[in-house]
């Protein structure tokens, strides 16, 4: 059952998504808030929580927009190529936050994701 966690917020995302509308990029930048918080140990992990479900949000939000804008034969190619962009710009910033994080330390990571 414990592997199965990760999947639990999308049973109540969209119920979120309607009433909040898109809220990921904003519960995102409380996350990274929380990182610079503190250092103890659940400062790091209330950052997680809140990181997972911006993306979540976010991500979950803007695939059900992208589409909305489209013809109908045209959104199976729109939403193949904005997850290959995303997915693309997820690996960059993936190894751009660790030599970040590498070279100058964890709040550098964390007021990088602050400021886009």
């Amino acid at each position: 059952m414990a592997r199965y966690r990760h999947v639990r917020p999308r049973l109540f995302t969209g119920r979120l998504i309607q009433r909040f509308g898109a809220a990921g990029l904003a519960i995102t930048d409380l996350s990274a808030v929380a990182g610079l918080a503190g250092s103890d140990v659940m400062y790091y992990w209330g950052a997680l929580v809140l990181l997972g479900l911006g993306w979540n949000l976010g991500f979950t939000g803007a695939s059900a927009r992208i589409i909305d804008f489209h013809r109908p034969e045209e959104k199976t190619r729109v939403q193949v190529l904005s997850d290959f962009i995303v997915f693309g710009v997820m690996i960059v910033g993936s190894f751009c936050s660790g030599a970040l994080l590498n070279a100058f330390g964890w709040h550098a990571v964390l007021w990088g994701a602050l400021t886009r």
